[in-house]
């Protein structure tokens, strides 16, 4: 009989069951000042920052409060509840989040109560931080290589360590946008994975190989699932805990929101119900491979909700003047070696700006139509290179007279 009981035990303990990660990425821009291009002279009257003149800060603010209140924090308040009940229960739950460092900063400003919720998950173990651009930029598609790219991901990684002891392993780019060269800095960084959307219909496992790395992995999202979640077919979770597998869901926070509080508080409640173990993306590396998977820099991936591809944010001619110029402008950046304009450019290179110029648009659009939003940007952007040129300018004028002062007092 106590054999029997030892076997019972053991089929209970191997008994299938689905394993879920889920990830949600938060960001929050610095809109645009709309009305830049008709105050020149406000602009040269007034005593305004740059930063004051480019950005509207109410409007940041206001954008901000309002998907705090229908997303953000309806989200974390009620994955603070599960976790605790889960913690009581002994049973596993973990959520992964990736901010951009302008949503860290723009919460601590207006919303301590979002940095509250996350230290409390981390508290209760049921927390996974991920990596992602500070600026929410498209720096990973700048031609002539990925430093500015990877500079980006340190800086809000930095910040998350300033903030959180949690670990980071995985890197979630603006988007989801991926390509070879994106684990490239994965590799360089330390880290051990990144996220991606499903390839090619890749279903037998989320985690893959990175071919030419050292033990660099892709972990892709399941889509129909994630999909099925921003369309409220939330029962599908409910299908998934009663199967055998393994499911990546990745979900622009922001998303959510024509759905409401409601179905954000919904969406966490059920992942505890719903009989999945809910673990974090880096539970996954350990013992799940299924072969490898490359993708060429020219046919980058990004969310299917933007298209699968690049051409969301560069595919009419507004969207490429802008994004090549803002590229273009980085060897003058360099040059000029000014952290505060330096700061000022990343700013600009915000995702929002060139989904706002085409047709898929931003959650966070402000403008009337996409050729107000590039005329703005433009305006706003042609201030800011002549104002780079200028102290470039300033710069190469004084070397050149100090190597001239140098020689005259060489010679005497």
């Amino acid at each position: 009989m106590l054999t029997l009981i030892i076997d019972l035990d053991h089929l209970r303990s191997t008994e299938s069951m689905s394993v879920l990660s889920v990830a949600f990425s938060m960001r929050s821009p610095l809109m645009l000042n709309r009305n830049f291009p008709y105050e020149r002279a406000n602009r040269i009257a007034d005593s305004k920052t740059i930063i004051d003149r480019y950005f509207d800060e109410r409007i940041s603010r206001d954008l901000f409060l309002k998907y705090s209140r229908r997303v953000y924090n309806p989200l974390l308040s009620q994955a603070v509840i599960e976790a605790e009940r889960s913690s009581r229960e002994g049973k596993p739950f973990v959520i992964c989040i990736a901010t951009s460092g302008i949503f860290l900063d723009i919460a601590r400003r207006y919303d301590i109560s979002i940095i509250n919720n996350l230290k409390k998950l981390e508290a209760l173990g049921a927390l996974e931080l991920i990596a992602m651009p500070y600026f929410h930029s498209l720096a990973s598609l700048y031609p002539g290589g990925l430093d500015e790219f990877e500079e980006q991901v340190k800086l809000q990684i930095e910040l998350m360590k300033k903030i959180f002891s949690t670990k980071i392993s995985v890197l979630a780019n603006s988007h989801l946008l991926y390509n070879d060269k994106v684990s490239k800095v994965v590799e360089s960084l330390g880290l051990q994975a990144c996220l991606a959307e499903e390839i090619n219909g890749k279903k037998k496992s989320p985690v893959y190989k990175v071919p030419n790395t050292e033990g660099v992995k892709v972990i892709v999202r399941n889509k129909d699932l994630s999909l099925a979640i921003l369309e409220g077919r939330i029962e599908e979770l409910e299908r998934i805990g009663k199967k055998e597998g393994r499911y990546v869901v990745f979900l622009e926070a922001e998303s959510l929101y024509p759905r409401g509080e409601g179905y954000s508080r919904l969406l966490i409640s059920t992942l505890r119900a719903s009989g999945v173990k809910l673990v974090g993306l880096s539970d996954l590396l350990e013992d799940l491979d299924s072969g490898t998977i490359s993708i060429p820099e020219q046919l980058t991936t990004s969310l299917s909700e933007y298209g699968g591809s690049v051409k969301a944010w560069i595919s009419n001619s507004m969207q490429r003047i802008a994004f090549e110029r803002t590229a273009s402008l980085k060897t003058l950046i360099k040059e000029a070696g000014d952290d505060k304009i330096k700061n000022l450019w990343r700013m600009l290179q915000q995702s929002d700006f060139l989904l706002s110029m085409g047709d898929v648009g931003s959650h966070f659009d402000v403008f009337s139509t996409p050729a107000e939003a590039f005329a703005v940007y433009n305006t706003i952007f042609v201030d800011f290179e002549g104002k780079v040129a200028t102290w470039v300018q300033r710069i190469r004028k004084s070397r050149v007279q100090t190597k001239q002062y140098g020689l005259r007092t060489y010679r005497k």
